[in-house]
């Protein structure tokens, strides 16, 4: 991993097994937009800052949601 880590730009098996997701949803999540890309030929290349940006926003929101249900109960 620590040769993954050093790259800034990565392929698409890159970014699944770095989310440890199918390759077909991260096809998918390009495809709509929600990992920005360039394409090179028939191949995407993806930095891997907009991959870190993905998943801190997907954190925030999911502490957000716990925090909101959290209060909830109390």
């Amino acid at each position: 991993m620590d040769e993954l880590s050093e790259r800034t730009i990565l392929t698409t098996k890159e970014v699944a097994d770095l989310l440890r997701v199918s390759l077909i949803t991260v096809r998918r999540w390009l495809k709509s937009g929600k990992i920005p890309s360039i394409r090179i030929g028939k191949h995407y290349r993806i930095r891997r800052d907009d991959i870190e940006d993905l998943f801190n926003e997907q954190l925030k929101k999911y502490e957000d949601e716990n925090e909101n249900n959290n209060s909830e109960v109390s």
